[in-house]
């Protein structure tokens, strides 16, 4: 019987051996699995629900690994798919809201990651590439959208040693123009009623009427072509006419205007 005893220890002992070493090391590798350390900028409050960051480096980037390593992520942790390009000098970032727009009073995270490659130059070529030393995250938090509000805000447009005031209305698409000012526009006739121009950009239009029927001195924006226009004479309904603002006095000296001609764009203080 002790014989019998032996002979079925020796397994388990053998056995139980072989569980402790599969124990420690597990704990070795999970001991060793490096943690990657994340710098926190400073916490940005009551953003526009439209807002495009800007980041800024002193050294030009990888454009290549711009995508990867850019990220915008909500309050459960879920990426939010926002745009990135990187600026003609190669040094800046822009990261632009959704298409949606961001959600009034939610919090966001913005991402760097280490995978933000910069370009290291000698003599003119490419020498080395190099990764952001640490990963970078930023926590914002987006405004009430009632409270981004272009009430009595007012611009100027000047032109041919001339200018006229529009009062602008207030609406989400009106609130994507003013951040693109200030702005330089080459103008053309359109029809004999209205002066027009396309923007660089498109503009939000969340929220507008499915379209509009403009009156002189109207400032306006033709979504389906994405031009700004201003009506100098009486114009039908227009589907995907969304008006902006209107001219306060003055909407004759653009009417009299014969041909192309530039204009200057920007908020009244």
């Amino acid at each position: 019987m002790r014989l019998s005893k032996s002979r079925f220890m020796i397994p388990f002992l053998v056995f139980v051996f072989f569980l402790t070493v599969l124990f420690n090391y597990c704990i070795y590798k999970v001991d060793a699995t490096p943690v990657v350390k994340v710098k926190q900028w400073e916490e940005k409050k009551n953003i526009s629900s439209t807002k495009t960051w800007t980041i800024k480096f002193k050294t030009e980037l990888d454009s290549s690994s711009v995508d990867k390593a850019i990220s915008v992520t909500n309050s459960t942790g879920n990426i939010v798919n926002v745009r990135t390009t990187v600026t003609e000098d190669g040094k800046s970032i822009l990261v632009y809201a959704p298409e949606e727009k961001y959600t009034p009073r939610e919090m966001y995270y913005l991402n760097i990651s280490q995978d933000l490659k910069f370009i290291y130059k000698l003599n003119g070529n490419v020498q080395t590439l190099k990764n952001i030393n640490q990963a970078v995250q930023m926590k914002f938090t987006i405004n009430d959208d009632s409270l981004d509000t272009v009430k009595d805000t007012k611009i100027k447009l000047s032109f041919n040693n001339d200018e006229v005031i529009v009062k602008m209305n207030d609406n989400a698409t009106s609130r994507d123009f003013l951040k693109l000012l200030p702005l330089t526009l080459k103008f053309e006739d359109y029809a004999g009623t209205e002066k027009i121009s396309y923007l660089p950009k498109k503009l939000l239009t969340q929220g507008a009427p499915a379209g509009s029927d403009p009156s002189i001195g109207d400032l306006a924006l033709y979504a389906p072509w994405g031009n700004l226009a201003i009506y100098h004479k009486d114009s039908g309904y227009a589907s995907g006419l969304i008006v902006l603002g209107k001219i306060e006095s003055g909407i004759e000296k653009l009417a009299g205007i014969k041909g192309n001609f530039t204009v200057e764009i920007k908020k009244v203080d």
